[in-house]
């Protein structure tokens, strides 16, 4: 690269060899010239004036020398400001290379830093796709225990509902029993039932009294030789016959009522005491609304019956 031209000075042309008129002279020239110091361009002047075959004018040399001093000058500053931009690339050139150090350090450190970013990224997709495959096997879960439950709500409103639906069924078997053997009720028949025993215990001890004291009285006739003949004959006859088979008929009646009465009582009692252990369990397993309304229901049709009971022993 060439240096323009200081301002104010004009282009100097290329120096030429002076016109020689000898090869010893222009290998001179050559040698002179490409020594470059003004001690040759003064032996060069002085050679020059010295040719006998040379006429150079003098003007036009010094004109010529100084041109090339002013290339020189012009080549000098040039070279001075080519190894000024050769210092500054360096610089330059060491800065890029320092920079280039710096960045390449940097984008090492940076992969490094993305390679950590995209390891922690990978397991946090991989915690992600973990926590949302538990979170749906929750749910799963949780769909199917509250499927359960809802089918164990329904299954035990359904025992629930046939149990009431059973017990409705034991109260209504049971209400007629429940009203027929009351406490009080009972405690009112039981005495007048005892009353009647001992009345019909009573009355069957008379009638046996009666009959050995008529056979007593019969063997003492027989035994003092009384005459008995119409008494006996009486005493075979069909009437006799008739009035103690209705004695015995009357004895075995009194004694099956006795039996029954007794067989009644007893099983009231029982029926009774079932009674009550199953009204006890029915009503730890109902709510109160629900156990005094069947209550309710049961003594008010308790009551009716008690009632029409009332009026059939009253009739005839």
């Amino acid at each position: 690269m060439e240096a323009a031209p200081p301002a104010g000075t004009e282009a100097n042309p290329p120096v030429s060899p002076p016109p020689c008129h000898s090869l010893a002279a222009a290998a001179s020239w050559d040698s002179e010239s490409g020594s470059g110091g003004p001690e040759s361009l003064t032996s060069l002047l002085r050679k020059l004036l010295e040719a006998t075959d040379l006429e150079p004018k003098l003007e036009e040399l010094l004109t010529d020398i100084k041109r090339v001093q002013e290339a020189r000058c012009a080549l000098s500053r040039e070279l001075q400001e080519c190894r000024e931009q050769g210092e500054t690339a360096k610089r330059e050139l060491e800065e890029l290379k320092a920079e280039k150090l710096q960045l390449e350090q940097t984008l090492y450190k940076n992969q490094e830093t993305l390679q950590k970013l995209q390891l922690q990224c990978e397991r946090k997709g991989a915690e992600t796709r973990r926590q949302k495959e538990l979170s749906d096997s929750c749910k799963q879960r949780i769909g199917d225990l509250t499927n359960q439950i809802q089918e164990e709500k329904l299954k035990r409103r359904m025992q629930r509902l046939e149990y009431e639906k059973q017990v409705e069924e034991l109260m209504a078997k049971h209400k007629d029993l429940w009203e027929l053997y009351d406490k009080k009720r009972l405690s009112v028949q039981i005495p007048l039932m005892e009353e009647r025993k001992v009345k019909l215990i009573g009355e069957e001890t008379e009638v046996q009294r009666k009959l050995s004291r008529l056979q007593e009285d019969v063997e003492k006739l027989r035994n003092q030789g009384v005459n008995v003949t119409s008494e006996g004959a009486f005493l075979r006859s069909p009437q006799a016959k008739a009035a103690i088979s209705l004695f015995e008929e009357e004895n075995i009646r009194s004694k099956q009522i006795l039996d029954k009465t007794t067989e009644r009582h007893r099983s009231a009692n029982e029926i009774y005491t079932r009674l009550c252990q199953e009204w006890e369990a029915a009503r730890k397993n109902m709510s109160e609304d629900s156990v005094d309304q069947m209550a309710c229901g049961v003594g008010a049709e308790g009551a009716q019956k008690e009632q029409a009971g009332a009026l059939q022993e009253e009739q005839p």
